[in-house]
């Protein structure tokens, strides 16, 4: 079963933690120790390969589980039983936008199938529900204009859409319960952390509300990739998921 792990502390051994730096991907983190680690790590490498990997906690039994060629597939995000994991991806069905949504595909890790199960306009951000019956991920407003939030059976089927009271939403996250959904709401520039808003919303009732404004640092940007219309990044160079 997939469990949480301290991804930057397993990838990275540094002993001491880099200070006065402003962007959280030039940070060294103090690596955790062994006996407090389980479970697997996803993750996507970056910079020249693309595809997907698989790896216990301590770095052994790395393995490749998609093949991306030429596109990039990356923010992984497993589902409760370790046995799929549900990710972004270049390829796949999809319009062309400049929102930055993309393919959202299901791969099981024993297998290597894949299935596609976003709708044609594309999604963003998929986040597994932690009881493993739904996946959630931003997409388009398929009547108008802006982001909803989609929540759909793993295979793609029943699909149903949160309307966002902002432009544009992002870093989703579920209850424990699975009865809930976070998310960050801004206007539509997501390099402006000052702007977001976190809202919370029931998926059955799908009425968000607000829960706080967010109030980062001063000079805190979001500096990784560049954006589009809508604020959303083009793929990091390398992502993961515990």
């Amino acid at each position: 079963m997939a469990a949480s792990v301290l991804v930057g502390s397993a990838l990275h051994a540094s002993s001491k933690p880099r200070e006065n730096v402003t962007n959280a991907s030039d940070r060294d983190y103090p690596a955790a120790k062994l006996s407090t680690l389980r479970g697997k790590i996803a993750y996507s490498p970056g910079v020249h390969a693309h595809s997907l990997w698989v790896m216990s906690f301590d770095g052994s039994h790395r393995r490749q589980i998609t093949h991306a060629g030429a596109h990039a597939d990356f923010d992984p995000d497993w589902s409760p039983d370790g046995k799929n994991i549900v990710f972004r991806t270049e390829r796949g069905r999809y319009d062309s936008n400049n929102t930055g949504a993309q393919g959202i595909f299901v791969v099981n890790t024993k297998t290597l199938r894949e299935r596609q199960i976003q709708p044609r306009t594309g999604g963003l951000f998929p986040a597994w529900a932690p009881d493993g019956k739904r996946i959630a991920f931003t997409g388009l407003n398929p009547t108008c204009c802006g982001e909803v939030i989609v929540t759909s059976k793993p295979d793609g089927s029943d699909k149903r859409i949160v309307k966002l009271p902002t432009a544009a939403g992002e870093c989703l996250a579920w209850s424990p319960d699975s009865t809930k959904l976070a998310f960050c709401g801004h206007q539509g520039d997501g390099g402006r952390a000052r702007d977001m808003v976190l809202f919370a919303t029931p998926v059955a009732q799908r009425t968000p509300r607000t829960v706080q404004a967010i109030e980062p640092e001063p000079s805190s940007r979001h500096t990784q990739g560049s954006r589009s219309s809508t604020g959303h990044g083009n793929p990091p160079a390398g992502s993961c998921s515990s």
